[in-house]
């Protein structure tokens, strides 16, 4: 079993890595492919299953490479295994076995299909979604990959497939569940794979224990579950719950410029102009003038902010103190109210003074009135 690096793909705007999980027998050739946005040990130990169930069973042995989610330290002969792969590899049957150090040709049955993988499936290969690309490479196993004449063994991988010999599966599936303890930061999120997740705030720099199941991230004070968001497997990005900053006596807003631009658009999700504007005019200053605006939460509802944001926007005013300014003035008018005295002001100033005409008389009329 081996994974392989298969650049990067944008679903939704997000730009995710793609892995692909590989597993093939060692008699029959029978090769298992699976794309995945993640090598973490939730994610191997799905792809594990999902590769017996399509197999059939589950071999005496499986080969690795020294991956950090099967073994935690190798110092020559003395191997270090990570206890939950083992206690996986417990529940199935199986023993997990080591390649050489550096050698990769140890494992090069597994190696090799990677460039058949790519050549044959992956390039040309337009997909709209992971699990569309898994189904369509579940559907090239089966009619191309495993019916094909195996060019070292010169028969076909589902023929010999039938005497691999492999043990039966149990009926029911190994509960996978990564667990970790992590320390939540003063700004209310705790870090996890490299994305950020926000806590309720009663529980900031407090030592929580993060579970990850499938695509459920649940964190946990001591036995209390305090938060559940969906795994992000992009990184650098801030998943936030509003409802974790509800009632907190001051936000305490991360620092760097990123993560306020993040928290900013949380609160204010049609603020990307104002932001774009504020940057070019501020630039240096921009998180300053982004936490002033934020901390009129405390004293102004979060309509009449974002109104006031809306409004800044119109007049090209890009910073905290125009904001503050027409959030004092209590009531913002609707734009369309304001759009409108505008035209009836530029239609006062192009009226004409006289807009009739004056009758031409001959001097001698007012001649005539002085007598």
């Amino acid at each position: 079993m081996d994974w392989s690096r298969f650049g990067w793909t944008e679903f939704d705007g997000k730009r995710m890595k793609l892995w692909c999980f590989s597993m093939v027998l060692g008699y029959s050739r029978t090769l298992y492919v699976e794309f995945t946005h993640s090598q973490n040990l939730v994610v191997l130990g799905q792809a594990h299953m999902n590769a017996f169930r399509y197999l059939g069973g589950v071999t005496d042995t499986i080969l690795y490479d020294n991956m950090t989610t099967v073994v935690l330290s190798r110092e020559e002969k003395k191997i270090h295994w990570n206890p939950r792969f083992m206690d996986f590899a417990s529940f199935y049957g199986f023993v997990p076995k080591l390649c050489l150090p550096r050698r990769k040709e140890t494992k090069g049955k597994v190696e090799r299909p990677y460039s058949y993988i790519r050549s044959s499936f992956f390039v040309g290969t337009e997909f709209v979604s992971l699990m569309d690309l898994n189904e369509k490479a579940m559907n090239w196993l089966d009619n191309v990959a495993n019916v094909r004449i195996h060019g070292t063994t010169q028969e076909i991988p589902f023929d010999r497939l039938k005497v691999e010999n492999l043990n039966p599966l149990r009926d029911e599936d190994y509960v996978i569940e990564h667990s970790e303890m992590r320390k939540s930061h003063k700004d209310c999120y705790i870090s996890f794979e490299g994305s950020r997740y926000s806590v309720p705030y009663q529980y900031s720099c407090r030592d929580l224990a993060i579970k990850l199941r499938g695509e459920d991230l649940r964190i946990f004070y001591g036995d209390e579950l305090i938060a559940t968001h969906k795994v992000s497997y992009q990184k650098g990005q801030m998943i936030t719950n509003p409802d974790h900053f509800k009632g907190i006596p001051k936000p305490a807003y991360p620092s760097g410029i990123r993560a306020v631009r993040e928290v900013f658009l949380v609160h204010f999700p049609k603020a990307n102009p104002f932001l774009d504007g504020l940057v070019n005019a501020k630039y240096g200053n921009a998180r300053y003038h982004m936490l002033q605006i934020l901390n009129l939460l405390e004293d102004y509802p979060k309509a009449l902010v974002e109104s006031a944001i809306e409004r800044a926007i119109s007049y090209g005013a890009f910073e905290c103190g125009a904001i503050r300014n027409i959030c004092r003035q209590g009531k913002i008018p609707e734009a369309d109210a304001i759009k409108a005295k505008l035209e009836e002001i530029e239609l006062t100033q192009k009226t004409p003074l006289i807009s009739h005409t004056v009758e031409q008389r001959a001097l001698s009329c007012y001649s005539e009135l002085e007598e």
